[in-house]
């Protein structure tokens, strides 16, 4: 098993970082929202069904690792909202989740480097080192040992073919679980209808498709096999959703045609 010790210091940089997000929870909470809703004119499908959805697969209280496909570079902010409101974080604030954006999106812009600080963000440089990046994957398997969410895309990257490369998968998030004992992938397939391929934003009055699907990964290899076995489980789940959307998608285009003829 991999060793997620944090030193003294960087432990209490991890809590007091959420100490300052919790409290800026509200207002910033809101300023998202209306980003959101208002400007973007984004809405889920389903809404309700998929927050009551999440509120159940969330009671266990056992580790839990959100693993999305990536089209846009704002998938995990929609994620939390799709998921779950402000009063709902509010009184369960480990369930809004940990991310990776990477510093290179925002490295000059102060202010989205004070937002993305309080908002549980811990800057990735894909560029980094292996040290860099292992000591980011400690970081992420702490915070999930201590009953924090943490969303990690395993495909690295924005997709640029559209749909999801399975053989493009990393390694990071199997390192992780296979470091935290009893810890739950949640799946998570999300596209806005009008998503044809990889973007910064999803098109203005976008309706979002998601779809979540948990499961517990399971290996009997150890070591460096053991993150790719569990990698792959986990990219092979979100490329069947990805399937299922399409096949739904497809079907659905005839009744529109027959619909729209009579």
């Amino acid at each position: 098993m991999e060793d997620n010790t944090l030193s003294r210091g960087q432990a209490f940089a991890l809590r007091f970082q959420q100490f300052l997000g919790r409290i800026f929870l509200l207002p910033l909470g809101y300023v998202v929202y209306g980003l959101l809703r208002f400007r973007g004119g984004y809405k889920i499908e389903n809404h309700r069904e998929v927050r009551r959805q999440f509120r159940e697969l969330s009671k266990s209280g056992r580790p839990l690792l959100i693993c999305p496909n990536h089209l846009t570079m704002i998938d995990s902010v929609i994620i939390m909202w799709a998921i779950g409101s402000i009063p709902f974080y509010l009184s369960n604030y480990r369930l809004l989740s940990w991310n990776i954006p990477a510093i290179e999106n925002y490295r000059n812009k102060i202010v989205w480097r004070v937002v993305t600080y309080l908002s549980k963000c811990i800057a990735i440089n894909r560029a980094g080192g292996v040290e860099h990046i292992e000591g980011i994957l400690t970081k992420l398997s702490y915070l999930l040992g201590k009953g924090e969410v943490v969303t990690i895309f395993p495909e690295g990257t924005r997709s640029r073919t559209g749909q999801i490369d399975v053989a493009s998968v990393t390694y990071g998030m199997g390192r992780m679980v296979q470091s935290v004992p009893n810890c739950d992938v949640l799946c998570v397939y999300l596209r806005g209808h009008g998503q044809d391929s990889y973007s910064t934003y999803p098109k203005k009055g976008e309706v979002i498709h998601l779809e979540m699907e948990l499961f517990t990964p399971q290996t009997k290899l150890t070591g460096l096999r053991a993150h790719r076995e569990i990698s792959i489980q986990t990219i092979t789940r979100l490329k069947q959703m990805e399937e299922r959307y399409f096949a739904k998608l497809n079907a659905a285009v005839p009744s529109v045609q027959n619909g729209s003829s009579s």
